[in-house]
């Protein structure tokens, strides 16, 4: 559902369209596998350093060493996601990446596929029940 629809904001370069706020389609979230899974935790990674920036950027002497360090950090957790994504799923994790953090993102992208019609809705509520029953 559209919560916010997206903003174009004109900037000397052109015009930046962000994607639409909304929240996350109606659909059985799905069990990661393994190489979503190292995504999801690279995203945490990138998402805890720049949290921990943040904090240590607050303490004088230590704030302006520790910016190199968490900068080289997220950018190595950002390659990683990069190689672990298909191109598709790369494109739809930036869109989402502007608006969210990386965590949320991937989270949004890998495991909250959309759903077009109401028979596919159909169709993955029923493999999730008998997923959910196999156990």
């Amino acid at each position: 559902m559209k919560i916010l629809p997206g903003p174009k904001i004109p900037t000397p370069f052109g015009k930046i369209s962000l994607p639409d706020l909304e929240t996350p389609p109606f659909s059985l979230p799905k069990r990661p596998n393994s190489r979503e899974l190292a995504a999801i935790r690279h995203g945490l990674g990138q998402d805890l350093i720049d949290v921990a920036e943040g904090v240590i950027a607050a303490i004088p002497v230590a704030g302006s060493a520790s910016e190199f360090i968490s900068v080289s950090i997220s950018d190595m957790h950002a390659a990683e996601i990069q190689k672990i994504l298909t191109k598709d799923e790369y494109i739809t994790y930036m869109n989402y990446n502007k608006i969210f953090p990386s965590s949320v993102a991937l989270a949004r992208t890998l495991l909250f596929p959309k759903v077009k019609t109401i028979g596919e809705l159909r169709e993955r509520l029923k493999s999730g029940l008998k997923q959910a029953t196999a156990f």
